[in-house]
């Protein structure tokens, strides 16, 4: 049996929800994450995930959705039954907070959670073949290049390699794959985290996040893929495969073709990424990206040793807090020093180049 009591007490609600793919909301907290109810249209973020008064985490719509557990809760990040899917849903609890259920032979054949090592041993994602097929290059016009456009970044995406989701093609091959008793969740776009299984059958999971990231390791081979919506909804904004968390900063890869003295600028996400090259130009900084203000490894700071680093996170409370955090694990990792900076006029760099800043 799965000890759930045991990953409950794991959990971190902040932590958790943003592992699970949720957006969080302003006045989010470690311990108190509020986001937009995945069980309605939410348009004022209205669910909150805390701590109940035994100790078990809860998620609350006071919208008036109702109250769910840790399961709950990952089967409706998922589009999963939460009774029905019990083993999967368990499962990917049990990966967002960072363990593993690994079988113990002292337990009489029970599944007990263990850490997880800081490294998971995974094979990079592959273009080729119907993960290719499935995301197309942004050469076209529709709502990614507009989106991409809008805001100065198509021609910096493409030359990343960023991606769109193609519905239609992803839901032939799903139904091409039923059709012939296959499972596509074994293969390519299962590992992408392409396809979720509910009642109905297997679907598209997250089908309005169809702008494709690719976040790599310091080889340059694609580590893990997020996905973006561009439809304005907050909830589930960006998404990662089950399982598939970033394990390196945005643009690690760049770091192997950077003086070892290069300047490192840290800001929030693969978007601002690009944004701050943009404005960086060819200063010889070298710009990373964490997944969010909430998701910081201790490993990365290794990064800085014997670096300049600028902390160049948004401009908002969620930003100070996390660049203060952070700010201390890299002193403590030999950073020769730590700027704190903002971008004027803006909550994040994305605003400012937007905005027509040079």
């Amino acid at each position: 049996m799965i000890d759930l009591v045991a990953l409950d007490r794991r959990a971190e609600p902040l932590a958790l929800v943003c592992a699970l793919g949720f957006k969080p909301a302003r006045g989010s907290r470690v311990g108190h994450a509020i986001v937009c109810c995945p069980m309605h249209a939410d348009a004022t973020p209205s669910f909150h995930v805390t701590r109940g008064p035994g100790g078990t985490l809860r998620a609350t719509c006071f919208a008036g959705c109702g109250t769910v557990d840790l399961i709950g809760l990952t089967a409706l990040a998922h589009g999963l039954d939460a009774r029905a899917d019990f083993a999967r849903v368990a499962q990917l609890a049990a990966e967002a907070i960072g363990v593993a259920l690994e079988h113990d032979e002292h337990q009489h054949g029970h599944r007990t959670p263990k850490e997880s090592a800081p490294v998971v041993s995974r094979r990079p994602l592959d273009l080729d073949g119907e993960l290719g097929a499935v995301l197309c290059s942004l050469d076209t016009t529709g709502a990614v290049e507009d989106f991409l456009a809008a805001r100065k970044l198509l021609d910096l995406a493409r030359a990343e390699g960023w991606r769109f989701l193609d519905r239609p093609e992803l839901r032939w091959l799903i139904d091409e794959r039923v059709a012939l008793d296959g499972d596509p969740f074994d293969g390519p776009i299962g590992s992408a985290g392409l396809v979720a299984r509910g009642d109905d059958g297997i679907f598209i999971a997250h089908p309005e996040n169809r702008l494709a990231i690719f976040w790599r390791a310091p080889d340059g081979s694609i580590d893990t893929l997020q996905r973006r919506r561009l439809d304005g909804q907050k909830g589930a904004k960006y998404v990662f495969a089950a399982g598939r968390g970033p394990r390196y900063l945005y643009g690690v890869e760049r770091l192997a073709g950077a003086a070892p003295s290069a300047e490192l600028v840290l800001v929030e996400g693969a978007i601002d990424v690009l944004a701050r090259r943009a404005l960086e130009g060819d200063s010889g900084r070298v710009v990373l990206g964490l997944p969010g203000t909430s998701v910081w490894k201790s490993e990365w700071s290794a990064l800085a040793r014997g670096r300049v680093v600028r902390l160049a996170l948004d401009d908002d409370d969620a930003g100070h807090r996390a660049a203060d955090r952070i700010a201390e694990e890299l002193f403590a990792a030999g950073a020769k020093q730590v700027l704190r900076v903002t971008p004027p006029d803006a909550n994040d760099w994305a605003a400012m180049l937007e905005a027509g800043a040079c």
